[in-house]
């Protein structure tokens, strides 16, 4: 139900500002899928507080084991986790490496 209701605001924001008779949806990806605002910035889904080394560490894996699984676990290509979190493929594999993270962690 969340989602359809994000998919819904997104498509009524897109009619309201379309400047054309077709309608052209942004490509988004998670981190730029974020509630917006009435100013139309987007709503800090972080606490406001200061987060630690560590805070941002956890932050970043959950991130990506997120991606990882609304992607099936595909990292490259279209509709892949690389491209929902806008990074190149390799860079996401190689973080995904460092952090030891496996299919097994969702």
């Amino acid at each position: 139900p969340g989602n359809i209701r994000e998919l819904q605001n997104v498509i009524e924001r897109a009619v309201i500002v379309s400047q054309s008779n077709k309608l052209s949806l942004p490509k988004m990806s998670p981190a730029r899928s974020r509630p917006i605002d009435k100013e139309n910035e987007a709503i800090n889904p972080l606490p406001n507080k200061i987060l630690t080394d560590q805070d941002m560490k956890n932050f970043e894996r959950d991130n990506i084991l997120a991606a990882l699984k609304s992607a099936q676990f595909k990292i490259f290509g279209s509709g892949g986790a690389a491209e929902l979190l806008d990074m190149p493929p390799t860079t996401l594999t190689s973080r995904i490496k460092r952090m030891g993270l496996k299919k097994s962690y969702l």
